[in-house]
């Protein structure tokens, strides 16, 4: 039990930089122009992070670790000096895609390669960032975030925008609001956004009816520079429900609902 006097810890202010992740999957490519358009909203910079990962060069290592051959259907060793190649020969393609996107966006850019597990090196540059933007990982569709993707979700201190191919980052932005210090946070970084945009922010409010009319009271009176089109569900099965007919809107929730991130097809932006 907290002490009267004890505080929920903060994370320490994060700098103006918005960190992508960068593979060689379509649902990447949306991450980094998303990342782009969010780094010229809020004026950050773009860093780029190609992770070559460490697990899959030590099991290249192993006797029995294999590939078939697309063509020839005959397996065959996979040899870490080729693979250290094509982690190469991707890294290069990603900084002229990063170039390209970024130099489109005008936002100020670098770009970084390092090596090692893929989340643990996601995770330690989050938290030199303002924001996270990565691919939805973990399925081999990419349409569902898998595992992988909560994984680095549940454990950032970070906000983390998560992207599918052909997504968009766009208004109108649609903000999950429980009054929980997440919830605080994502109203704070959802009323920046759409004051950027077109200042509408369509606020569902998962709690009682009475609960929701006075937290809409509270919220119009404390925020005056966007419009609000209040959405009330007092039931977790309705409140599923309305994800699901979202479709490819972008949303943006606490962390506490990562575990509900299967239920939205479009892009998604979480708060700790």
């Amino acid at each position: 039990m907290n002490s009267p006097g004890a505080r929920e810890e903060q994370a320490e202010p994060a700098p103006k930089r918005i960190v992508v992740a960068l593979d060689a999957s379509s649902h990447s490519l949306a991450a980094l122009r998303a990342a782009a358009e969010l780094a010229a909203q809020l004026q950050a910079e773009l860093h780029g992070l190609f992770v070559e990962d460490a697990n899959l060069l030590r099991l290249c290592e192993l006797p029995f670790f294999q590939e078939v051959g697309l063509f020839s259907a005959r397996p065959r060793r996979i040899e870490s000096q080729a693979l250290e190649r094509q982690f190469r020969a991707l890294a290069r393609s990603l900084r002229e895609q990063m170039a390209r996107v970024a130099e489109a966006a005008h936002v100020p850019w670098t770009f970084r390669v390092t090596r090692g597990s893929v989340a643990d090196e996601l995770l330690a540059a989050a938290e030199e960032a303002q924001l996270l933007s990565l691919g939805r990982l973990g399925q081999g569709s990419g349409k569902r975030a898998g595992s992988a993707t909560e994984f680095i979700v549940r454990r950032t201190r970070r906000p983390v925008l998560v992207m599918s191919r052909h997504e968009q980052f766009r208004p109108p932005l649609t903000l999950v609001y429980t009054g929980s210090p997440a919830s605080e946070r994502a109203l704070e970084l959802a009323v920046r956004l759409a004051e950027r945009m077109d200042k509408q922010l369509h606020l569902v409010l998962p709690m009682p009816q009475a609960d929701a009319e006075q937290a809409s009271i509270q919220l119009r009176q404390r925020i005056r520079s966007v419009e609000f089109h209040v959405i009330r569900v007092d039931d977790s099965d309705r409140f599923a429900q309305l994800l699901q007919t979202l479709g490819r809107r972008a949303v943006i929730m606490p962390a506490e609902y990562a575990e509900l991130l299967p239920l939205l097809n479009g892009p998604v932006l979480l708060t700790p």
